[in-house]
């Protein structure tokens, strides 16, 4: 690579990296410890999972990965992996990486989304709120139509120099 490529390579990374989020208490590699999709009615929605396991980054330069398998109980793909079966398998998992925000005095954690398995959801943002109780991270959201979603994230490492009261 050309110096002036690398150099501009490394500015746009740099500038990317930067999105200031200003709560430290997020910080940290987090795993998930309860994923509840609720209808409208507060019912639990199917297929249920209740049982998702996974991992949320959030580094102070910014950025974030998510990685979390919805039904880690699934049996492998038979045979060849086929489309239907890929299909499958990319139903059953969240994943995606980018940059994120966030607001803690108004609670509000947007993770603007550069990269992920479904092509729709690259260069958007999911808005959500957030709060810190009794040593977790809570992240929920409501959509127009009455669903209600919330995650509980629980504390594996903390990252960064900056001490955090959680």
């Amino acid at each position: 690579m050309s110096p002036v490529a690398l150099a501009l390579a490394t500015a746009l990374l740099t500038s990317q990296a930067q999105s200031e989020p200003n709560d430290p208490c997020l910080f940290g590699i987090w795993e998930v410890v309860e994923w509840s999709d609720l209808d409208s009615e507060g019912n639990p929605m199917q297929p249920d999972r209740s049982g998702a396991k996974g991992r949320f980054i959030y580094t102070p330069g910014g950025l974030l990965s998510v990685q979390v398998m919805l039904d880690p109980n699934s049996a492998p793909i038979e045979g060849r992996q086929d489309v239907d079966g890929l299909a499958d398998a990319a139903r059953s998992t969240v994943e995606y990486f980018g940059q994120y925000q966030a607001d803690a005095e108004n609670g509000s954690l947007t993770h603007h989304i550069v990269g992920s398995g479904i092509p729709n959801r690259r260069g958007t943002d999911a808005v959500r709120s957030y709060a810190m109780k009794d040593g977790k991270l809570l992240i929920f959201w409501n959509e127009p139509d009455g669903r209600r979603f919330s995650r509980t994230l629980e504390l594996l490492e903390r990252l960064g120099d900056i001490p955090c009261e959680l």
